[in-house]
């Protein structure tokens, strides 16, 4: 009688929740940021580094793009899941003796081969709104972050570049300002990300822009 009875509230629970109203949020992203990495992480860019033997990129500031895709299960309570994929690649770096721990000027980065940072998020989204065009949203969850490391990055070169890359895991959490007009969505907003290659994290901050359609369903 009991399995009866449970049986019965979950088919009524599941029944509510799928003619519940939901919305379905799709939309692009540009990052604009700086990594702070530690010195394990900063020596695996070897194509990076112009100064001494001991020498490793103890920073490194990147732009990216990428998508992002929000489901909210029940939009009156804009509570739900998001997921995303972006690329980013460095346009500037500095580097710091490990042995004195002296940094150098900031250097401008230029790819003749590929070397890109690719993220995968899922998070835990909220969207705080105040009103009906504008509001706040929040993001807490956990990235897989894949770099692209070429062997060589040498001008006008023919000879062949092969390809090596290192994963890191960690957690991200970010926050900003949300604006719709109409069925899309524009956010600005600031993400930190915690990146575990070791004990010691790599950090990464940056700003973020994002904008996008909002799917209704009933």
């Amino acid at each position: 009688m009991r399995r009866l009875k449970a049986a019965i509230v979950i088919f009524f629970v599941s029944l509510s929740l799928y003619s519940a109203p939901s919305e379905l949020y799709l939309g692009g992203n540009f990052f604009g940021g700086m990594d702070f990495l530690t010195q394990s992480t900063g020596k695996r860019f070897p194509t990076m580094i112009k100064g001494s033997s001991t020498s490793y990129v103890s920073s490194m500031t990147r732009f990216g793009l990428g998508v992002e895709m929000t489901y909210f299960p029940y939009s009156p309570l804009k509570l739900g899941i998001s997921a995303g994929y972006h690329v980013l690649m460095p346009v500037g770096y500095c580097l710091t003796d490990s042995l004195s721990g002296v940094a150098g000027d900031d250097v401008a980065y230029i790819n003749y081969s590929f070397l890109g940072r690719h993220d995968i998020s899922l998070a835990l989204s909220y969207f705080w709104m105040i009103g009906q065009e504008f509001g706040m949203y929040f993001d807490a969850g956990g990235t897989v972050s894949i770099h692209t490391i070429p062997d060589r990055n040498d001008k006008n070169s023919r000879l062949d570049v092969n390809y090596s890359s290192f994963t890191e895991i960690g957690t991200y959490a970010d926050a900003g300002l949300l604006l719709f007009h109409g069925n899309s969505y524009y956010k600005i907003g600031a993400r930190a990300l915690l990146l575990f290659p070791e004990s010691t994290p790599d950090i990464s901050v940056a700003i973020t822009f994002s904008g996008g359609f909002l799917f209704s369903f009933s």
